[in-house]
Formats: structure tokens, C-alpha cells, sequence
């Protein structure tokens, strides 16, 4: 617990959560999810993507996938032998709808604590469907970086 000094209202540590994500998305009729082990060709599965470039050179980019059995795969720059730490998943289906949440360190994305803006995407694949959406609006992939949203992070956000 982080404290402060006898009538100070400064604390000491400075907190840094992780980068936290949570959503509800419709399952479908045909929902799938078969692949339990990490780095598993989760194309083949529903999932949500998540990329992020959190530097303002964009010499890093940053992917994960999850499915609902809570496998994910992770890369950098495109090579999955690569491996976040500390990265976190649940998952559970409720009715029609997947309901998910994750939360990823900031020290898997390079970083010390939260930037004050990345780039990010946000994305779903429907497999039955052949499917899919995506919060930025990329053209060739979901990993499109002219095309993706800026995050934006402050201390004075409610």
C-alpha cells in the first residue's frame, strides 16, 4: 500500500497498473474456440486482437490474440517466438454472449508505466462467419499502422 508523509497528500510510489481490457461481444450460433495452448493458430478460432506500437518512432509493434479457452499468442514485430511476461486472461461465455478480460504490463510493451498516447487497435474475428471488425480503420490488415487509433492516457481521466 503506498503511503504518505504526516499531512502530505504526495505519496511515496507512484502506482502503475497494467494496461487493463475488458469487453462483451456477441458469440454467434457457431461460436469456436478449440485451441488451449499459447502461441496456437488462434486464426482458427473466434477471437480479439489486440496491437499496440507504443513508441513515436514505431520501431515496435505489438500483437496479441486471445481465444475463449484463454489462449493467446503474442509477437513482436511479426515473431511469435517472442514472449510477453505477466500477461493475464478470462474468459467466459454467457448465453450468446463471450465476455473477456485481459490485462497486459506495460513492461511487456517495452514500457516503465502507461505512455501518454500509443497507437491500438482493437479487433474481433468471427470464424464461422468469415468476419470481422475492428475499432481503426485499417485497410490491409489489422496491423495497419497509418490507420490506427490513438490511445490516449491521463492522470486526470475519471
Amino acid at each position: 500500500m503506498p503511503s504518505a508523509e504526516p499531512g502530505s497528500s504526495t505519496l511515496k510510489r507512484r502506482l502503475t497498473p497494467p494496461f487493463y481490457s475488458g469487453f462483451i461481444t456477441p458469440a454467434g450460433e457457431k461460436f469456436t474456440a478449440e485451441k488451449t495452448l499459447r502461441d496456437s493458430n488462434l486464426g482458427e478460432d473466434d477471437s480479439i486482437e489486440l496491437h499496440f506500437i507504443p513508441g513515436k518512432s514505431a520501431k515496435d509493434k505489438y500483437q496479441f490474440i486471445f481465444n475463449a479457452k484463454g489462449a493467446f499468442y503474442d509477437a513482436k514485430n511479426g515473431q511469435p517466438a517472442w514472449n510477453a511476461d505477466g500477461v493475464k486472461t478470462v474468459s467466459k461465455l454467457v448465453g450468446k454472449d463471450w465476455i473477456f478480460e485481459t490485462s497486459i504490463p506495460w513492461a511487456a510493451l517495452g514500457l516503465k508505466t502507461a505512455p501518454s498516447d500509443m497507437k491500438f487497435n482493437l479487433c474481433r474475428s468471427f470464424k464461422e462467419a468469415a468476419s470481422n471488425t475492428s475499432v481503426s480503420p485499417c485497410m490491409r490488415a489489422y496491423m495497419d499502422p497509418p490507420n490506427l487509433a490513438t490511445l490516449l492516457f491521463s492522470p486526470d481521466a475519471p
